[in-house]
């Protein structure tokens, strides 16, 4: 996970490995942090991009920051021109909001056949499960409802929810749940299931742990 003052440093930042899994790139750092990557560091710079700016004897970002604008602009266009300066220079104006109650992260899957067997829904279950709490620990975050999404043999798409006592981050509490709300969806519907997906929200931050922006 990367942290920095906009959202192109931290995406940047991203990729970098640290033992705790965070890279932290505060305002002060940011142009030693850029001067010595090389273009395709920066966030949108493909391979077309790279081979222009090489044309131009430019390889490193320090490098791109040094051209100037009207050049930038002759050979990209307007739009992409000033993208390019501000970026090798770590301006970006675009918001850096926390990710809010509204995001979800799940995992959903077609079943070999439709059915209403309790045991191979549960276990298709449990298994994305396990990739939903896979984001969830690399994300360092915990949820508190958890829900199970079912599209029936009539094409329709139905919900079933529950919100936990506390925030969590358990495994465990996913499946367990999952497997609950499994049983009451097919004690309320007479149809086969065709796709089951499970996905988790109502995200929180573990107490004591910075935003974004408390860095």
């Amino acid at each position: 996970m990367g942290v920095g003052p906009n959202k192109l440093i931290a995406k940047m930042a991203s990729p970098l490995d640290k033992p705790d899994g965070l890279t932290v790139i505060r305002p002060g750092d940011v142009e030693a942090f850029l001067t010595p990557l090389d273009v395709t560091g920066l966030w949108g710079v493909g391979d077309k991009t790279k081979k222009a700016l090489n044309d131009l004897g430019v390889e490193t970002v320090g490098e791109l920051s040094g051209v100037e604008l009207p050049r930038l602009i002759e050979l990209f266009g307007r739009s992409k021109g000033v993208w390019l300066y501000n970026s090798a220079r770590g301006v970006d104006n675009s918001p850096v909001s926390e990710r809010g109650e509204r995001e979800q992260i799940g995992r959903i899957t077609t079943l070999v056949e439709d059915t209403r067997d309790l045991e191979i829904i549960s276990a298709k279950i449990s298994e994305l499960a396990l990739e939903v709490h896979k984001q969830i620990m690399a994300r360092e975050i915990l949820f508190r409802t958890v829900t199970l999404f079912a599209v029936t043999t009539d094409m329709k798409g139905r919900s079933k929810s529950k919100t936990l006592p506390a925030p969590t981050s358990s495994l465990e509490a996913i499946q367990k749940t999952g497997r609950k709300l499994i049983e009451k969806f097919l004690s309320e519907n007479d149809l086969s299931v065709r796709r089951a997906g499970i996905r988790v929200s109502n995200f929180t931050r573990p107490t004591g742990q910075k935003t974004l922006l408390q860095f």
